[in-house]
Formats: structure tokens, C-alpha cells, sequence
């Protein structure tokens, strides 16, 4: 993975009319590099500093991703403004165009709407573009006619409702100009914008016709109760939706029961409610109705929601007869990991030991492996409780996957808490009962036993291989903070931990002092499995979110 930066120099030479020697020598440097070896001539990432250094690289490389945050593309004259155009379309390597922060007026509208239309553009980001009302309008024309788009990020562009319109007009002209109505957007984020219901609403009613949409981040829109029923409507249509995002979107009981209703109706598989306050023991008693029927759900973020000991409660209840429904389905007594929850956030919603069902579902729970119970009012009684459960779920190797449980400030003793960790790490096993062994005297685990009385064993060799060959081990061997996780979550990153814990990557602060502009870079000092261009592409959206 290379990724090639260059920094406009400060005095000297000016940079505004040529590139600047610095710049030279460093593509005549990639130069010989791209004739060393055949498959150096694709570079995964470049980040030119100016619009000359664009150009240069754009006729001497063959870089997949452009990040140009910070440019300004404002006042292109005519001459440099073609010279990009047709760079940009001879290009067939090209396939994502990152504009952060960039300066796009009319004539940088102009240019990245005919670049749409002509280019063989994937992925399009321009957050933080702070649009005037024609400029928004020229680009959105590049959306209608569209073939190869499949991610649109327009996080914190200050759109408003009458900017929504002007999207979901496009959008729709794209989906009726279409093939067989396969417009092929998947991605759409419209995080942080200033969205209410009027806005949602339109939005909706042309998303719920696009069936191939798989993620949409509609959070931080003042959107409302009445937005999220008409977001809702989307997961009604059943069609490929996996992600949903509407975290504080200042909804209120109503508002969840107007997503509950539809939780079950779809494919969702990662969700976030999580920052609308105040949902209490009505809001859960709604989620958690919707939730008893959402079996294809694996994250699900319901932090900052003010739920309550009650309403967790309920919640939990819902997905514990999601849970059950899997199981009933299964002939084995011993089932592997269900495709069901494995992440969820229950942070800062007021939480206490008297929330019965708690331990019982951390217990039994078929598939939930990290837990954030942070910030809530739990005391050490509770958590000598959970160790006793535990140890009990843990003596029979086929009931609890859990392998984390993020306790930060709550009322639990330090020596509590350590001794929680013990019982995790020695009891934490999984396996099936051999189906070839007629006396069922063993459940096999990867590089340990457990024997039927419920005794765990690991070799020290054994341990020490599994520790290091199992992708999600550093959940054991490493506390994550929630933000990371979810930050890895909500991008599909999970098979990054394991070497992002080895680098003591642990807090999502400490990523982003260690990688903020340095994407590709990070990804090679970590050795991030990163294996394919789109989870390259998603490593990059993801530092983007965390950075801005």
C-alpha cells in the first residue's frame, strides 16, 4: 500500500501557477518506482496539496483514490478547469474522489458534476462543503444518469430541507432513468445537517424505492418523531438495508415506536438509536417489541437513550426472544454463533443491579461478545452476581460467548471488576460437541477442552496459539473503548482489531493522534488486514469520521 503526499512549500517558489520542485522530483521518484515492478503503477490513495499537483499526478499515475481536502476548487479558470475534466475522464483507475472541506463554487460545482457524469467514479465525498443553493443544484445533476456511483457522503454540508428536495429530486430522475430501476447508489451518509421531518420525508419516500441501498446515516438531523416514521418506511420495504443510523435525531417515545414496529420487516443488521434522550420505560417497552423479531441483527447502539433500569429491562427481554427463536430453529443442543446480536452499547442510560434480566441475559445469550455498560449506576453486588452466573455459564462451554464487558465509571469495586476479568479470561471457550464421538466426553475448542463435569482447560502452547490465531481475541486481551468500537463497527472493520489492539491501539483519541491524514500509512505500520479496495475504502471513510 503507497500512499504519496505532497505539502506545498511555504515561501520560495510559489506553487499557484507550477508544481514546485519538491513536487518533481518526488513524481520522478514514483516514476521509477512504477517501472520497477509491474503492479506498482496503481497507487491505492494520493493526497495533492493544490490543483497543479492534481494535474501532475493525475498525468503521471495511476492513483485509485484523490483526497483533496482543504483545496480550493472555487475559481477554476476555464483552461485548467478542462485540463482537469479531461484528466479525470481519460482516467481508469480512478474510482474515488474524496473533496473535504474543499472551497466549491460554481465553477468547482461545474466541474465535479461533469466528472460524475463522465468519470468512472465509485465513491464521492464532499463533507464539510459548505454548498450555496446553485452550486448544490449543478452537482446534484451529476447524480441523475448515474451508473457506477455507489457512495455519496455529504456529512456536515449544513443542508437543510429544501436542499433534501433537491437531492430526492435527483435521486429520483436517477432511479427512473435506470435499468430495470437499479439505480446502483448503496451508500448514502447525511450525518450532521440540519434535515427535519419535511426533508426525511421526501428522502424517504424515494429511498424506499431504491432497492439496492444497503447503508444510510441520517443522524444529527433535527428530524424528529415524524422523520423517523418515514425513514421506518424504508425498512418496511424489506429490501437490502443492513445499516441505519439515527442517532440523536431528537426522537421520543414515539418516535421508537415507530421504528420498533419495523425492526423485524427488514434486514437490518447494525442500528443506532443511540442519543435520543429520554426514551425511558415506554421507549424500551417499543424497542424492545421490534427487537423480539429482528433476527438478523448484530450491533445495535442504544446508548444515551435514558432508558433506564425498566427499560433496558425490556429491551433485553425483545432480544432474548430473538435469541430463543434462533435457537428453536436449531437441532444441536450445542449451536455455533447465530447470526444474531454480538455488539451492543447501553451506555449513560441509568442502569442499576436491580435490572433482573441483566445477568441472566449476559449469561445465556447465544451470540452477544462485547457489552458496553459504561457510565451507569451498577455496584459491586451486581457484579458479583454476574462472576457467579458467569462462572456457572462458563463450566458449560456452549452457553455464553461473551468476551468483553466495558465497566468504566461505575460503582464497582476495583477488586470486583479484576476478579470479572479472571473468570472472562480463563473461562472464555466456544466449540461443538463432536457429532462423530458417542460418548460426547469432550466439547472440542479450537486449542482447549472442556470436559463434561464443565472443566476448562488451555495448554500454555495452546493458548498462546489461539490467543494469536483467533481474529477476535484481542477483545480478550485488550480493552477497546466504545467509541473505537463503534467506530470499527459501524464501518465493517472487525477484523482490524486484533492488530490495532497488538499496536495498543485501544481508545478511539489515541487513533486519531496516530493516523489522522495518514490512512494508508497507518494501515501498513499496523499490517491491517485490509485486503480488498473497498475495505481500504472503508478504513479511510473511517479515519475521516474520526478526524473531522
Amino acid at each position: 500500500m503507497i500512499c504519496l503526499t505532497f505539502v506545498s512549500t511555504k515561501g520560495g517558489m510559489s506553487n499557484s501557477v507550477v508544481p514546485t520542485l519538491f513536487s518533481l522530483v518526488l513524481v520522478n521518484v514514483m516514476l521509477l518506482l512504477m517501472a520497477s515492478t509491474d503492479e506498482a503503477a496503481a497507487f491505492r490513495s494520493c493526497t495533492p496539496a493544490s490543483v497543479e499537483q492534481w494535474l501532475l499526478f493525475l498525468a503521471q499515475s495511476n492513483c485509485e483514490s484523490f483526497s483533496l481536502a482543504g483545496v480550493d476548487l472555487g475559481e477554476l479558470d476555464d483552461k485548467t478547469s478542462q485540463d482537469l475534466y479531461t484528466a479525470l475522464t481519460a482516467s481508469t483507475h480512478m474510482t474515488s474522489l474524496h473533496l473535504v472541506r474543499t472551497n466549491l463554487k460554481v465553477e468547482g460545482a461545474q466541474l465535479l458534476r461533469n466528472v460524475l457524469l463522465d468519470a468512472n467514479l465509485e465513491v464521492v465525498d464532499v463533507s464539510h462543503v459548505k454548498f450555496d443553493k446553485a452550486s448544490l443544484k449543478i452537482v446534484l445533476e451529476g447524480l441523475v444518469g448515474q451508473t457506477k456511483l455507489v457512495r455519496l457522503d455529504m456529512i456536515n454540508c449544513g443542508l437543510d430541507d429544501d436542499d433534501a428536495f433537491l437531492l430526492a429530486e435527483a435521486l429520483q430522475q436517477g432511479i427512473e432513468g435506470a435499468r430495470a430501476g437499479r439505480y446502483p447508489l448503496l451508500y448514502l451518509n447525511l450525518l450532521g445537517n440540519h434535515i427535519s421531518s419535511r426533508g426525511a420525508n421526501a428522502l424517504a419516500a424515494v429511498l424506499s424505492k431504491m432497492k439496492n441501498v444497503v447503508s444510510l446515516d441520517m443522524s444529527m438531523n433535527p428530524m424528529g418523531d415524524n422523520g423517523v416514521a418515514a425513514l421506518a418506511t424504508i425498512v418496511d420495504a424489506g429490501y437490502a438495508l443492513s445499516f441505519l443510523s439515527l442517532s440523536s435525531v431528537e426522537a421520543t417515545t414515539m418516535g421508537a415506536r415507530m421504528i420498533g414496529a419495523s425492526l423485524g420487516k427488514g434486514s437490518l443488521k447494525k442500528f443506532s438509536f443511540s442519543k435520543n434522550h429520554n426514551l425511558g420505560l415506554e421507549g424500551g417497552k417499543y424497542l424492545g417489541k421490534g427487537l423480539a423479531h429482528a433476527l438478523a441483527l448484530e450491533f445495535l447502539d442504544l446508548s444515551m437513550c435514558g432508558l433506564g433500569s425498566d427499560g433496558v429491562q425490556k429491551v433485553l427481554s425483545g432480544l432474548m426472544v430473538s435469541a430463543s427463536a434462533h435457537l428453536a430453529s436449531s437441532s444441536s443442543p450445542f449451536p455455533s454463533p447465530s447470526p444474531a446480536l454480538k455488539h451492543l452499547l447501553l451506555s449513560f442510560n441509568n442502569i442499576e443491579g436491580h435490572c433482573d434480566i441483566l445477568n441472566p441475559f449476559l449469561e445465556t445469550h447465544p451470540a452477544i461478545e462485547i457489552v458496553d455498560l459504561s457510565n451507569n449506576p451498577l455496584d459491586t453486588v451486581w457484579c458479583e452476581s454476574l462472576i457467579g452466573r458467569l462462572s456457572n455459564s462458563y463450566s458449560f462451554c456452549y452457553k455464553s460467548k461473551l468476551k468483553r464487558i466495558n465497566l468504566r465509571k461505575t460503582r464497582i469495586s476495583l477488586g470486583c471488576i479484576e476478579q470479572l476479568d479472571k473468570v472472562m479470561e480463563r473461562g472464555y471457550c466456544h466449540g461443538m460437541v463432536e457429532e462423530n464421538d458417542s460418548t460426547n466426553l469432550d466439547v472440542v475448542m479450537g486449542g482447549g477442552y472442556c470436559d463434561v463435569d464443565g472443566n476448562c482447560d488451555w495448554e500454555e502452547d495452546d493458548l498462546h496459539d489461539h490467543k494469536h490465531t483467533d481474529p477476535s481475541s484481542m477483545y480478550l486481551e485488550s480493552n477497546f473503548d466504545t467509541d473505537l468500537l463503534a467506530l470499527i463497527a459501524g464501518f465493517n472493520l472487525e477484523m482490524c482489531l486484533t492488530q490495532l489492539g497488538k499496536h495498543k491501539m485501544l481508545e478511539a483519541n489515541a487513533l486519531k493522534e496516530s493516523c489522522c491524514g495518514r490512512a494508508d500509512t497507518c494501515a501498513n505500520d499496523f499490517n491491517l488486514p485490509l485486503n480488498t479496495k473497498e475495505e481500504s475504502q472503508r478504513w479511510e471513510r473511517a479515519l475521516k469520521s474520526l478526524c473531522k
